[in-house]
């Protein structure tokens, strides 16, 4: 029996991710792409709320209805702090204070902001 199972890992990775209690912060909608022009290179695809995917198998076709319904299906991956406009968003959202705590994500992302 064991021999027709397959790995979950052969069709997806899941990771439980970094709790900050930021969501907004580092998940994008398609419209908040556009308004802080983030290059969709320094997005990831992510299921941002389990009652997303309600049934038992999501596609890409669920995953694309979300993302035209705007729903924030990208996550931030801020691996070029050369880019301006990345920078820009985490200073801008650094000094809205958006993030309860600036120390700990700068230092998870390896950063330092000024």
């Amino acid at each position: 029996m064991g021999e027709r199972l397959i790995l979950f890992l052969t069709y997806a990775k899941v990771v439980r991710g970094i709790a900050t209690g930021a969501n907004d912060y580092f998940t994008f909608s398609l419209s908040k792409i556009k308004k802080y022009n983030i290059d969709k290179k320094y997005l990831l695809p992510c299921l941002t709320k389990a009652n997303y995917a309600p049934k038992c198998f999501f596609t890409i076709d669920h995953f694309n209805e979300l993302k035209e319904k705007d729903k924030p299906v990208f996550l931030l991956n801020a691996i070029d702090l050369d880019d301006n406009n990345i920078m820009e968003y985490l200073k801008k959202v650094k000094r809205k204070e958006l993030i309860r705590n600036i120390s700990q994500v700068t230092e998870i992302l390896g950063m330092q902001l000024k």
